[in-house]
């Protein structure tokens, strides 16, 4: 008598543990999922799929460890959810006839699975569920959109093959050459899974609405199902223009800047949906992905570059920047040496969408026409610790009036001790203004540059701040500038110092050089003696005895 193949329809349920990935990652957005939960299966099948008295069996996966190593390579492979996974619950779903042998079914059927935790992760606008499908072996894999079921014959417990009936058609026989052939060939006896296709989380296909707790799709081989959980990242970043500013010599990571800038809570997933990094001029900074964890000075010895670190970073700051840490697959931006235009970093994403930075060296920037007609250009650099706030512009203001500028003549000759030229000096009360119109002072030392247009700055030139207590800066000189640090802004004296006679003297371990000179020589002010004694057992000691005898 032939088995009859009526339409039925199975559920059940079962309790599934959490498994995890070893790249599972996470959102500060996402409401953690439990690790255990019920998921409830339901199965229809049409006539023609399963012999009458089929029953359905859930079961717990027997190895965690094989499954999610079969489902890390399924979703790592797939760039939609590829390092973008937080976890996954199990189950293994199976069919048996009424002899107790386990059967697949002759057509793809519908199956959907249901479970808080799925209505967690769909509820959450910032995570989505998918299933994948995780074979035992090679012959068990049927895509979940598959038009030809597989037909098994599984041994049962004796060792007897499943000879039921099955209806004669042309399909069922071209299904068991498939499987015919795929036995043939198989030899792969690890797991094996696939991502599975489900039904739109809104709408099926006959209009009506389906529960958001609720995933569904069709399938032709059975075996372990997983639910794995992902973080929908939505960047919102196609088009968008950021602003950073970054100083000469500096690094930074990727993963580091975006976080800064505020573009993404999850900079890791982010920085795995980056196919490229490009900035506008590769001469002032490099960009480059690390291929192994890595430090910024490593990053720097590697490519070979050349660095022009900004003037208000100290050896120990240099230090810190070149010892900063780079994880592999993280890129990395440099800067080469210090710049005032405005250029860009273009982000482009594996999806297509780019974004871009505006990156400039922070700085404000004034120009002011003295009393006597020069035009000076006043330059303030700063980093991220200084904490100047977008907005903020540099205020130059020449102090002119003759009591207040004689004033500080006197104030100017106390510092310095000496006669000033008279002439030749310039007195700037300098300031930083919020948007607000409030004066601020950085909380850390800035670099400020006074250009002298279109004139040669003369040595003799110094810088007097004053400060809660006047001080001579240290200046740095150039032909039409004077460089030097500062924590604090008020009125700050340019001067040209008066030549005089002078002496410099350097005690040494049993000598002393001491060097006489007068007004003629011109040495600036602030200007130190250094001796240094060669050693004696050095060629170059060999060659100046030499040189002392002729």
């Amino acid at each position: 008598m032939a088995l009859l193949y009526p339409a039925l329809t199975f559920q059940d349920s079962i309790a599934a543990s959490m498994g995890t990935l070893p790249t599972d990652t996470g959102s500060e957005k996402a409401t953690a999922l439990p690790d255990q939960t019920e998921l409830t299966v339901h199965v229809e099948a049409d006539e023609g799929a399963f012999p009458e008295g089929t029953t359905m069996r859930l079961s717990a996966a027997e190895d965690m460890d094989a499954v999610a190593s079969a489902v890390e390579e399924a979703v790592t492979a797939d760039d939609a959810v590829s390092n973008k996974t937080r976890g996954f619950h199990a189950v293994d779903i199976s069919f048996w006839n009424n002899e107790g042998v386990e059967i697949e079914p002759l057509k793809p059927i519908r199956v959907s699975i249901t479970s808080e935790s799925i209505k967690q992760a769909v509820e959450d606008t910032s995570t989505a569920p998918v299933v994948v499908h995780v074979t035992d072996k090679v012959t068990d894999q049927t895509s979940a959109d598959t038009t030809d079921a597989v037909v098994e014959n599984n041994s049962n417990d004796s060792g007897e093959k499943n000879t039921e009936s099955i209806p004669e058609t042309e399909e069922n026989l071209e299904t068991s050459e498939t499987k015919k052939s795929a036995d043939e060939n198989a030899d792969h006896e690890s797991p094996v899974a696939t991502i599975v296709e489900t039904e739109k989380q809104t709408e099926a296909e006959n209009g009506r609405t389906i529960d958001t707790d609720t995933l569904t799709f069709e399938a032709g081989a059975f075996s372990v199902y997983a639910i794995v959980y992902t973080v929908d990242f939505h960047w919102e970043v196609d088009g968008k223009m950021y602003e950073f500013s970054i100083t000469g010599g500096d690094g930074i990571s990727f993963s580091n800047l975006v976080e800064i800038l505020g573009v993404v809570d999850d900079a890791r997933s982010f920085i795995n949906s980056v196919e490229n990094i490009e900035f506008s001029n590769s001469e002032l900074v490099s960009t480059s992905k690390a291929e192994e964890d890595i430090t910024v000075g490593q990053i720097k010895e590697k490519l070979g570059l050349e660095c022009e670190y900004s003037a208000e970073l100290t050896e120990k700051e240099i230090n810190k920047i070149n010892s900063k840490e780079i994880h592999a697959g993280d890129w990395t931006l440099i800067s080469l040496k210090p710049f005032t235009s405005e250029e860009t970093l273009t982000v482009t994403m594996t999806n297509g969408e780019q974004f871009t930075i505006k990156v400039t060296d922070a700085q404000l920037k004034k120009t002011v026409i003295d009393a006597k007609g020069d035009t000076w250009e006043i330059t303030v650099t700063y980093g991220k610790d200084a904490q100047i706030p977008d907005g903020a512009e540099l205020r130059v203001h020449e102090i002119t009036e003759a009591t207040e500028h004689e004033a500080y003549v006197t104030k100017t000759q106390e510092v310095l001790g000496r006669e000033i030229d008279d002439s030749n000096d310039r007195f700037f009360d300098i300031s930083i203004i919020d948007k607000d119109g409030n004066e601020i002072q950085p909380a850390a030392k800035v670099s400020v540059e006074i250009h002298l247009l279109d004139t040669e700055i003369v040595e003799s030139m110094q810088v007097v701040h004053f400060g809660e207590t006047p001080e001579l800066m240290e200046v740095e000189h150039d032909p039409v500038s004077l460089n030097f640090l500062t924590d604090g802004f008020s009125v700050f004296a340019v001067v040209v110092v008066e030549s005089e006679e002078g002496s410099y003297v350097f005690h040494g371990e049993g000598y002393t050089v001491m060097i006489t000179h007068t007004a003629e020589a011109k040495i600036p002010l602030g200007t130190i003696l250094t001796v240094e004694e060669i050693d004696p057992e050095s060629d170059e000691y060999i060659q100046r005895l030499g040189q002392a005898w002729y």
